[in-house]
């Protein structure tokens, strides 16, 4: 318990392990703040086809799916109210048009009133469990 104490004390002076972690995690890494202004990790342009720098003054309403809209809304509304999100999924529209869904799991910083996610890419696991629903049939 004390490393895991001095390690977290440690972190804060520590922007090189900090940007390496923003800059090679294989999830994406999205930070929004209140009013739903995002920056996210160089893994965007991998799973959603945008840079970071493509994300810079957009709403993340601006590539949520329509239909995903008002549920990932709650969920943020939830996580602004001190829950912890795991596995929400929403579909986001990739910058060639076709569908990803992501499932998201994050926190909301009440002081910075930024939320913090991490989003893994399912949208192919999702298409296995499709096929295999139809096979089924």
């Amino acid at each position: 318990m004390t490393i895991f104490a001095e390690s977290r004390t440690h972190l804060p002076g520590r922007p090189e392990e900090r940007r390496r972690l923003f800059e090679t995690s294989l999830d994406l890494i999205l930070i929004t703040d209140r009013y739903g202004n995002s920056s996210g990790s160089a893994k965007l342009l991998a799973i959603l086809g945008y840079s970071p720098d493509e994300m810079i003054g957009h709403s993340a309403v601006d590539f949520i799916c329509p239909d995903d809209l008002e549920a990932t809304r709650k969920e943020m509304r939830l996580a602004r109210g001190g829950r912890q999100t795991r596995n929400f999924e929403s579909r986001y529209i990739h910058k060639q048009g076709r569908i990803v869904t992501l499932a998201w799991s994050g926190v909301c910083q009440s002081q910075s009133k930024k939320h913090f996610f991490f989003g893994r890419d399912m949208t192919e696991r999702k298409e296995a469990e499709e096929k295999l629903k139809q096979l089924a049939h």
